[in-house]
Order: structure tokens, then sequence, then C-alpha cells
């Protein structure tokens, strides 16, 4: 998958953000219906998956939303099975994606 620059889509949501702080009104939408507001601002969504907003009391790092990605149907082959080191592969890691529907770098590891 070909990386894309998603500087436009971090500008967006910065401005969605902002937004749902001094829009009371806004803010509710955006909870009960982020793919709108998503696509209102130009920032492509999948169709075929939901979309949660989790509000946070104010502290950093209060609630983490980790979504854990369905396992690769793929069977390893031999030379992958030798490669594992520890438990795990390189070939799973491969598989996931770098960059989350909302343009932000997803981080593995």
């Amino acid at each position: 998958m070909a990386e894309q620059d998603h500087t436009p889509h971090r500008a967006a949501m910065i401005e969605i953000y902002e937004k749902a702080w001094s829009d009371p009104e806004f803010r509710q939408r955006f909870i009960e219906n982020p793919k709108e507001v998503l696509r209102e601002a130009g920032i492509p969504v999948l169709e075929d998956a939901n979309y949660r907003v989790v509000e946070t009391g104010g502290a950093a790092h209060e609630e983490l939303v980790l979504v854990l990605p369905a396992r690769p149907s793929t069977e390893l082959e031999a030379e992958e099975l030798a490669s594992v080191a520890g438990g795990a592969s390189i070939a799973i890691f491969q598989q996931l994606p770098t960059i989350g529907p909302t343009g932000f770098p997803l981080v593995w590891g």
C-alpha cells in the first residue's frame, strides 16, 4: 500500500476538535455521527467501519482506544516460520496498516 500525504487530514482533524471544544451542538453531532462530520471535513472514511468518538476528562492518556485488527488469513510459509523470533512474525506486522482512516499514523511496536 502506497503511503499518502495525510497533512490535510491532520489540519481538518484539528479544526474538528477546535470546533467541538467551542460549539456544544457540533460536539454532540460529532459524537453521534462522526462519519458524517469527517466526510464534511473532506476526510475519507471507511464505509464498512464503525466510528466512535471517545471523550476524555482532560487528563493526558486517560483512556486510549486500541483496535485489534483481524488475524491475517494467510498461513505462514516455512521461510516465514524460520524467521520468527520470540513468537512474533514480520509477516504479520507487514499486513497491518500504517496510517489510520483519519490520516494519523498508527504506531506498532
